[in-house]
């Protein structure tokens, strides 16, 4: 019950990456093509959902042998463990990592954007990446030992440790120079555009929040001890399966989370506005007016069209440009 449990839920956060997905590629193929510039790198995260969906597939096939081809306790478990190092669960387990490793490095990409003047805070969140890509590719390889024994359950902690602590640390960064970004201009700009700024860090933090949370709790769940009996082993089985299903989907699902949450008006938008200005040399001449970043839910008809699909487009266009006008001695971003 609890297998078919896993793969109906599993199914479920397909069934949501496939409508966000097709819900930003949407919205990306509507907009002008000025305004596709540079977005296409992000569009590209929906390889996620390709990933994901191979997982879940193959997931789903594996339990449905465990379920139909044993009928004792003690089969289940030789069963399982024998799957462990066939090519339908190693490849589960590639696509898995691969779906997370392409999340992780798209939120250490925006904090590079971010803090491309001091590249130097990225280096333990850079390193703790490449640590959990060797060791996501370890728990994958056939070179593994058995996997319920204490050594493997210590490195599936110690991978997840590391990928939670990626996103953690990335999260804060990248928070933390907004918010900063915030305070320098604060004197400049009206409550109602540094209110985005806020907006904007609760997104990022609710997006993090559930992969933090239910990271720890599958990493401590997999260094408890299994027990002796056979109904602490199944407690914690249960316990286990619940909070990787939680961690593994949500992990998968925030970076599309945080796309759609832009493309669907639901977070911030740039835009830049060309008003009438002054005529030079006889040309008629339009002067480029810069706009803070804001919501979509307070921007025109025209913003709309400029729903931008990262952070990236955020920093650059929107605080950048923001901070036009304002002590350029307060460089915070």
């Amino acid at each position: 019950m609890c297998l078919f449990t896993n793969v109906t839920v599993t199914i479920l956060f397909v069934g949501l990456q496939l409508f966000m997905s097709l819900h930003s590629l949407f919205t990306f193929l509507s907009s002008p093509p000025s305004v596709r510039k540079g977005k296409v790198p992000y569009i590209a995260t929906s390889l996620l959902i390709v990933f994901f969906a191979l997982t879940a597939s193959l997931d789903a096939y594996t339990n449905a042998r465990t379920m139909f081809e044993t009928k004792s306790g003690s089969q289940f478990i030789e069963l399982t463990g024998q799957i462990e190092w066939e090519w339908s669960r190693i490849l589960s387990l590639v696509s898995l990592f691969m779906a997370l490793f392409i999340g992780d490095g798209l939120l250490l990409y925006r904090a590079f954007i971010v803090w491309k003047d001091q590249c130097f805070v990225l280096i333990v969140p850079g390193l703790c990446y490449l640590a959990s890509m060797g060791l996501g590719f370890y728990i994958a390889s056939p070179l593994k030992t058995d996997a319920w024994n204490e050594q493997s359950r210590a490195i599936a902690s110690a991978f997840t440790f590391l990928a939670v602590s990626v996103n953690t640390m990335v999260t804060i960064l990248i928070c933390t120079r907004l918010l900063r970004a915030r305070r320098s201009i604060a004197h400049a700009l009206p409550d109602q555009h540094l209110r985005v700024y806020t907006k904007i860090v609760i997104v990022l933090i609710e997006s993090a929040l559930p992969v933090t949370v239910f990271g720890i709790g599958y990493a401590i769940s997999l260094v408890i001890p299994m027990g002796k009996t056979t109904q602490l082993a199944t407690v914690w089985q249960v316990m286990s399966l619940i909070f990787a299903l939680l961690y593994f989907g949500f992990a998968t699902l925030s970076p599309q989370l945080i796309i759609f949450r832009v493309t669907s008006g639901r977070s911030w938008t740039n835009s830049t506005e060309m008003t009438g200005g002054p005529h030079v040399g006889g040309h008629g001449s339009k002067t480029l007016t810069s706009q803070p970043i804001r919501f979509a839910s307070m921007a025109t008809s025209k913003d709309a069209e400029n729903s931008i699909f990262s952070l990236r487009g955020e920093v650059e266009s929107g605080v950048d440009h923001g901070m036009t006008g304002t002590k350029r001695d307060a460089q915070e971003l």
